[in-house]
């Protein structure tokens, strides 16, 4: 399995199953731009500015025994893109701007392709960062959005609209408390992958280092 692998399979491939389904109760719920719980979570979201987090990955597939997992950093800078660094059990990076996609392999060779070649990752890397920046609007042109309070925080759960996006993806679901904290994509089968946020910074300064990770 190439070093693309467990980073951008739960969006490529089918195939993952996950033990925890998420509450069927949120998609019960569309968005109501009006309501005072939504709005306050979309002032947190945009208040961030880049965020820099740790990521578990978990991958049950159907074809094997064991879940792959994999584990790494992900770097959200609202001006600039996305940069998800796989550190385990391979060594690789992808980098998500509006106009292309990077991928370094762990040999340091990098591989550019623009939003056609992958249209359903840029479609599902898009509104994720739509949603860390509050945006429900332009996460609207793709998804229906359903919002809902939990205990600990909220759900947001979105539902592609586009036929080519349904066929690789039933819904995706963000949970979190000042930002997202676990990101969970359902198939059309009912297999599934989750994507576990943690020590999460939302006052991350960019350093040179990072700031040249993205497209110039």
């Amino acid at each position: 399995m190439n070093s693309c692998v467990l980073l951008l399979a739960a969006v490529l491939n089918p195939g993952v199953t996950s033990a925890k389904e998420p509450p069927s109760t949120l998609y019960a719920h569309p968005v109501d731009e009006s309501d005072p719980d939504l709005r306050a979570v979309q002032a947190r979201l945009a208040a961030v500015i880049h965020v820099r987090s740790e990521f578990t990955q978990t991958k049950r597939m159907k074809a094997l025994a064991r879940p792959l997992e994999s584990r790494g950093t992900v770097l959200v800078a609202d001006d600039l893109g996305v940069v998800w660094q796989v550190e385990h059990p391979v060594t690789s990076s992808v980098v998500i701007s509006s106009g292309e996609m990077v991928h370094v392999d762990e040999a340091g060779r990098k591989r550019t392709m623009k939003p056609s070649r992958k249209p359903i990752l840029f479609r599902v890397m898009t509104a994720f960062v739509a949603v860390l920046r509050g945006d429900t609007a332009s996460i609207a042109r793709e998804f229906e959005l359903y919002f809902a309070t939990t205990d600990t925080g909220w759900e947001i759960g979105l539902t592609p609209k586009q036929r080519l996006v349904k066929r690789a993806i039933r819904d995706i679901t963000l949970r979190g408390s000042e930002t997202i904290e676990q990101i969970r994509i359902r198939e059309p089968n009912g297999d599934s992958t989750v994507i576990d946020l943690s020590s999460i910074d939302t006052n991350h300064e960019l350093t040179p280092d990072e700031r040249r990770l993205f497209p110039r």
